[in-house]
């Protein structure tokens, strides 16, 4: 029997490897597919990208930026998702400031170089505990390498420009899940509570000893979690 698809998306200066334990825990009943995401300077591009390699219906889960592409997912392909999660995101447009904050990071990375950069913005996305252990720093570094420069100045771009996802997150009639770090200074629990709240019949939980990088921080509960949400078929009935 084949097994339904699950599309994991990564976010800013991550790869495959923000999913690697998820995507290894779920693989016995899903397809796991990790997107890759192009060095394109808008969103529907990417996920346009993305489209190309998965047919046929699907859940996604999509973390930070990965949230505003699976929003863009939406957007484009609404009757081929399943099911939604929206992991440490925003439904809402770029604020001014945090705009001004890309460019000096932009700015900072050409000048002062990239991986200084991400070393020094490091300890902002993580619980105190985290931070401490050094573990996910070191792979946040890892992932920033693999991933480069380019992209990375090309996605901080894209992201200026996004649309804003409240008037879409109020549609959405899918059987949703939105998770938050209870320690987020970068999407903080309140804007998880609020963008909960869009969204009929969504469940919000927030993920204990964990900051911006869930899937990294607390892996075994944000992937319990996901897979209570795929496999619902209580939520599935009453999509």
């Amino acid at each position: 029997m084949k097994k339904p698809q699950l599309l994991l998306i990564p976010g800013l200066a991550a790869n495959h490897r923000m999913w690697e334990y998820t995507a290894h825990e779920l693989s016995d009943s899903f397809h796991c597919i990790t997107a890759s995401l192009p060095a394109m300077n808008n969103l529907g591009d990417i996920a346009g990208h993305i489209l190309k390699r998965i047919q046929g219906n699907f859940s996604v889960a999509g973390w930070s930026m990965g949230g505003y592409l699976a929003f863009e997912l939406m957007r484009q392909v609404p009757q081929r998702i399943d099911r939604l999660a929206l992991l440490s995101t925003s439904a809402h447009p770029e604020a001014r400031d945090v705009a001004l904050r890309r460019r000096i990071m932009i700015r900072e990375a050409e000048s002062k170089g990239y991986l200084n950069m991400i070393r020094q913005v490091t300890p902002r996305f993580l619980h105190p505990e985290t931070v401490e252990s050094g573990l996910v720093g070191q792979l946040m570094i890892k992932q920033a390498a693999e991933v480069g420069l380019d992209a990375f100045c090309v996605h901080q771009k894209a992201m200026m420009t996004r649309p804003d996802n409240r008037a879409l997150a109020s549609t959405i009639q899918k059987p949703v899940i939105v998770m938050v770090g209870s320690g987020d200074i970068v999407t903080p629990v309140s804007g998880h509570e609020e963008l909960a709240a869009m969204i009929p019949e969504a469940e919000l939980i927030k993920v204990p000893d964990a900051g911006h990088m869930i899937t990294l921080e607390n892996p075994s509960v944000t992937t319990n979690v996901l897979r209570r949400w795929l496999t619902d078929k209580e939520a599935a009935i009453a999509a």
